[in-house]
């Protein structure tokens, strides 16, 4: 007889987060794809070193380099995509990296066509017509960045640049408080850390779509990740002077407030009680200085 309870219908929202993962994760099996691509001209350069051709040497190192740094930018330009996509209100990157990876993959193209095969050294038009070709190739495959700011219909330029300025902020925060537990050794310590990131990219959203509060959210936000960031950093310093260390309680401890405190904060920006807002940053501040 079978005994285990029917599993409950994944939600809408569960589908699409699944469904966006696979298609991400897709995209960058192919982006990474592009690293693999180059590879023979390396080879092809090698064996024109030895054979004494140096135009042609050249040009096939000259098209590995510059593949490679066109796989680079595109692997890059989606990670910078992916970031805009994710949050509701958003600048487009400050450098377009994936139209730059179209650009410098034709000019890999070019290079090679004219430098590493000598047949066509005098064929500049085909090297054109094939650097013209690689370069839309690529854009129909890739596609474009962003290209324009999103959310932000309906503010004054300097609210949109403060609410940008503090989710920036907030984003760095997260990521040097990741960067620092990636380094400890307990997996489990780690997800917790995860999950903490996890909460307060949430919040961030919310904010986003209400930022109604944004001074006293900036504020709260401010002292809870930079003592989240500030307690990882120095729990990381630690394990580096003594690999030996396994005690992590009091860093637990911390956790678990930050937690605590965040999940009132959450409830009272859904209540819009600033009062409690205040108080829930003085103790929390409090509880912060406590660590160091």
């Amino acid at each position: 007889m079978n005994s285990r309870a029917p599993q409950a219908e994944p939600t809408p929202e569960e589908l699409l987060r699944k469904a966006r993962h696979f298609v991400k994760t897709r995209l960058m099996l192919r982006v990474r794809a592009m690293f693999l691509v180059p590879i023979p001209l390396l080879f092809m350069g090698l064996y024109s070193a030895i054979t004494g051709s140096a135009i042609e040497m050249a040009g096939r190192f000259g098209g590995f380099a510059l593949f490679m740094a066109a796989a680079w930018l595109l692997m890059e330009g989606h990670k910078a995509q992916h970031a805009y996509e994710a949050r509701e209100v958003a600048k487009p990157p400050a450098i377009p990296r994936k139209l730059f990876a179209a650009i410098t993959t034709g000019i890999a193209v070019a290079v090679t066509s004219l430098f590493g095969f000598l047949p066509l050294l005098n064929e500049p038009v085909t090297a054109t017509v094939y650097a013209v070709l690689a370069s839309v190739l690529h854009l129909i495959s890739f596609g474009l960045d962003p290209m324009k700011a999103k959310g932000l219909q309906g503010y004054s330029k300097q609210d949109a640049n403060r609410l940008l300025a503090a989710l920036e902020q907030g984003e760095r925060l997260l990521d040097e408080t990741l960067t620092a537990a990636a380094t400890f050794p307990d997996r489990r310590l780690q997800q917790r850390v995860l999950q903490l990131v996890e909460q307060a990219r949430a919040v961030f959203r919310a904010i986003e779509k209400d930022p109604r509060d944004l001074q006293r959210s900036r504020k709260f936000m401010a002292v809870y990740l930079q003592g989240a960031r500030d307690a990882t950093v120095k729990l990381a310093h630690l394990k580096n002077q003594n690999p030996a260390l396994r005690e992590y309680s009091d860093y637990e401890h911390l956790l678990n407030d930050l937690h605590q405190h965040f999940i009132r904060q959450q409830q009272n920006l859904l209540r819009n009680d600033r009062t409690e807002l205040d108080v829930e940053v003085e103790v929390l501040r409090e509880r912060i200085k406590q660590e160091h």
